[in-house]
């Protein structure tokens, strides 16, 4: 009798499992691209300072932004790691681009946390604003042969380079890889 029992509860748990498939396939958008208008799409950008040079990110990939988290130094890391902060409980690498872009480290303690499953920020000199972009004034040029880079936008009169945040990752993964 147990038998029939978990086969009737394996049987019940497929038909509520096929349910909410249905269900999620129903209120899923189905979205034409020949539905879009390319000259009229927009993307939001987190407008940065690192240093005295503006900057911008993807909206889509910030997941928070913190104002001076205590940052503790790793030892015999390359210079752009600039340590690792705590966040809930759980350790994140902190880059500073700065470093990689001006040979310098001049960036105040100001980091973009990254909606990633890699749980890493970069740090930051300034936080400008959010900038709503048209996806047709995006511009991509030999710039940008640079991993750092993924295109520019037009913002207040300036090109202002959208960093591309796994390059970090890329880069620190190539030097592990080399040691």
């Amino acid at each position: 009798m147990g038998k029939e029992k978990k086969k009737k509860e394996v049987v019940e748990k497929k038909e509520i499992d096929l349910q909410e498939q249905k269900t999620l396939e129903d209120d899923a958008e189905i979205i034409d691209l020949k539905d879009i208008d390319l000259e009229e799409a927009q993307e939001v950008f987190l407008i940065v300072k690192i240093a005295h040079t503006l900057y911008a990110f993807q909206s889509a990939s910030v997941k928070e932004i913190l104002y001076n988290p205590r940052i503790d130094p790793l030892p015999f890391m390359p210079p752009y790691i600039a340590g690792l902060i705590n966040r809930h409980g759980e350790p994140f690498v902190l880059f500073n681009p700065h470093v990689l872009f001006e040979n310098e480290n001049t960036v105040k303690n100001i980091v973009i946390i990254i909606d990633s499953e890699e749980k890493f920020g970069i740090q930051v000199s300034g936080v400008e604003t959010f900038f709503l972009g048209k996806i047709s004034e995006l511009t991509y040029d030999s710039m940008f042969r640079s991993s750092f880079f993924s295109f520019s936008i037009p913002f207040d009169g300036h090109e202002v380079s959208v960093i591309n945040p796994f390059s970090f990752l890329e880069l620190l993964n190539k030097e592990i890889k080399n040691t």
